[in-house]
């Protein structure tokens, strides 16, 4: 690994380039000791040269709408392992200022032809400029700038069962969720008697073991239909949110 040409420290600054360098900047001397380097370096991670890069030839749309299925033509891609969009940022002090956040999307290949679709939430995509990158395996595509509409409909409150659909099946309760916005890996099911225990918050549902786990968008409570219990509360959420299918 390359070392960089000088340390840089108190209000750098770094930035990833749709090319996949890593730009940097700023930050030389201290308070009471000023550099005059003023030079902009840009890194080059080793998976740039593991081979040819995938290549982005077309793209269908730059600004997507919640949940739009889009297309992409790509070359040198005959296994393309992810797409990812990646938010635009603006730093300093080695804090990211923008969208700090990487978001996995769906996809189907066909030959050279992807089918991808832009994230449905407001909560795991904001409304704003995104890198978008095709992967095979670690090595990127030139990234192409996109843009992400703000959602058309407010997103609802948390409400514990607001986003299940549960539905009886014999002595069985089937619940079913829309497909999750970050891709999980999988989804951790959460079950009590009392909705506090439910609440989104480290004290209460993350100090819980999940009840049961599913790797699809449905999940069966077996014989629950002729539970004694007068009610019972459910809560879905996603985890392994990398778009890699790998569960821990």
């Amino acid at each position: 690994m390359a070392e960089m040409r000088v340390a840089r420290q108190y209000h750098a600054t770094t930035l990833l380039l749709p090319d996949a360098r890593v730009l940097t900047t700023a930050g030389v001397g201290g308070v009471a000791n000023q550099s005059s380097d003023t030079g902009i370096d840009a890194f080059s991670p080793p998976y740039l040269f593991r081979g040819p890069r995938p290549r982005i030839d077309s793209l269908s749309a730059s600004s997507f709408a919640r949940g739009q299925s889009f297309t992409m033509g790509v070359s040198l891609a005959s296994r393309v392992t992810r797409i990812v969009m990646i938010g635009a940022q603006a730093t300093t002090h080695y804090v990211d200022g923008a969208v700090p956040r990487i978001v996995a999307l769906p996809f189907k290949q066909t030959g050279n032809l992807l089918e991808a679709k832009a994230p449905a939430s407001a909560l795991a995509a904001p409304e704003g400029y995104y890198l978008l990158f095709v992967m095979v395996d670690d090595v990127p595509s030139i990234g192409r700038v996109v843009r992400l509409d703000a959602p058309t409909v407010t997103p609802a409150p948390d409400t514990i069962g607001g986003g299940l659909r549960a539905i009886r099946t014999g002595n069985d309760i089937r619940f079913e969720w829309e497909t999750g916005p970050l891709n999980p890996s999988r989804y951790n099911v959460y079950r009590s008697n009392v909705a506090a225990d439910l609440e989104l918050t480290p004290q209460r549902i993350g100090a819980r073991t999940a009840f049961d786990s599913s790797t699809e968008e449905t999940w069966t409570d077996i014989g629950s239909a002729n539970s004694p219990e007068s009610i019972v509360f459910y809560r879905v959420l996603g985890r392994e949110c990398d778009g890699l299918g790998q569960l821990p």
